[in-house]
């Protein structure tokens, strides 16, 4: 059974990689990426993920920030 994922990175070409590494695992399907908070907190909140990929700096925000409203 596949897991759901989003991934929050603020990097584009990290969070690239950290998409194409995640989905060759093939028992892990990305349902988003993001390098924004406000976006990622939709994505979280949409797709109901079994896994978060979560930067600790995102800007303004931290990941840290996330946590306990994922």
């Amino acid at each position: 059974m596949k897991k759901t994922m989003v991934v929050v990175e603020d990097h584009a070409l990290i969070r690239d990689l950290w998409v194409k590494i995640y989905e060759g695992k093939g028992d892990v399907e990305v349902a988003g990426a993001t390098g924004d908070f406000e976006e990622a907190m939709e994505l979280v909140k949409q797709h109901q993920p079994d896994l978060v990929s979560l930067d600790i700096n995102l800007g303004e925000y931290s990941g840290a920030d996330a946590v306990p409203l994922i």
